[in-house]
């Protein structure tokens, strides 16, 4: 299982915001965002991430 969590850099002006993703067993973080310029943008860029996690596919660019 993982959460999302929301930050604001008060020095950013422009883009204050970013979210990661972390994992229950040891908050350890697993993606960082990219910057948004209103935390509403933050929240809807999570809420497609999470709708589309279930179907997202892998593609395997290891050549293994």
């Amino acid at each position: 299982m993982v959460y999302f969590e929301i930050f604001k850099n008060k020095n950013n002006y422009a883009q204050p915001y970013w979210w990661v993703i972390k994992s229950f067993g040891n908050h350890q973080t697993l993606a960082t965002s990219e910057m948004y310029t209103s935390k509403q943008n933050a929240l809807n860029a999570i809420n497609l991430v999470k709708a589309n996690a279930s179907t997202a596919k892998v593609y395997d660019s290891t050549g293994e």
